[in-house]
């Protein structure tokens, strides 16, 4: 299992996994076999990159989609942000809608780049900046 099949797969049967500081953390982790434990081990340093960028997400108000891989913000009822790593960069943007139509009407590129910390670093002053514009 690559990490995200990992991460997945102990949602999926009740077990979720959380950062302890250098450590992964199992929830209901009591009575787990080796089995399931095995690739965590094997993708230890990965699981704890996801987690890692999961915690930051959540701190700067995103919520998670896909974990290490897609976060959103709701930006108002038509309109929401989103932050993803796709073809090797990640990516922040936002999308808006009309009311009755399934596809978007508008876009606009938040932030791109390499790394994740500056892409959140720049989608935080986006929602910060929205966030004043509300008053």
């Amino acid at each position: 299992m690559n990490p995200l099949e990992t991460i997945n797969h102990f949602y999926s049967v009740d077990h979720e996994l959380s950062l302890e500081g250098s450590q992964i953390g199992i929830e209901n982790g009591y009575n787990i076999s080796e089995k399931l434990i095995d690739p965590i081990i094997d993708n230890k340093i990965e699981i704890l990159e996801m987690l890692n960028r999961d915690r930051k997400a959540k701190k700067a108000g995103l919520m998670v989609g896909i974990p290490g891989t897609i976060y959103l913000w709701t930006v108002s009822r038509f309109s929401n942000a989103y932050m993803a790593y796709w073809n090797g960069e990640w990516i922040a943007w936002r999308e808006s809608y009309k009311d009755g139509k399934p596809e978007s009407i508008s876009h606009k590129l938040i932030a791109r780049g390499n790394t994740f910390d500056y892409v959140l670093v720049e989608f935080k002053k986006y929602i910060d900046y929205v966030s004043r514009k509300r008053g």
